[in-house]
């Protein structure tokens, strides 16, 4: 069960995503719904409600000297937790002037 969740993703739709209480994260590529929610519920403890996954698949691509290169594949896993649970991701401080 080690390194199941690999990071946090960051974007402008997971931060609005958060008030739901859903929150999402890069998992490893052979875990499964049960050992992301066990790792989560083990390392925030906190209450999980349902799990969604998605699998991207590795793409080719090309640079300007029309050298390809493969970007890896990854997996996303959407955690939505209980109404009574809280995670604190990063801290919402005050902007200062």
């Amino acid at each position: 069960m080690n390194n199941v969740i690999l990071k946090a993703v960051v974007s402008e739709k997971t931060v609005g995503l958060q008030k739901d209480n859903v929150f999402t994260f890069l998992v490893a590529l052979k875990s499964t719904k049960k050992m992301i929610k066990d790792e989560a519920e083990k390392m925030f403890g906190v209450k999980v409600v349902a799990i969604s996954t998605i699998n991207y698949k590795p793409t080719q691509g090309r640079t300007m000297k029309k050298t390809k290169f493969t970007k890896s594949g990854y997996k996303k896993a959407m955690l939505k937790l209980s109404k009574d649970s809280k995670m604190l991701l990063f801290e919402e401080g005050k902007k200062e002037k």
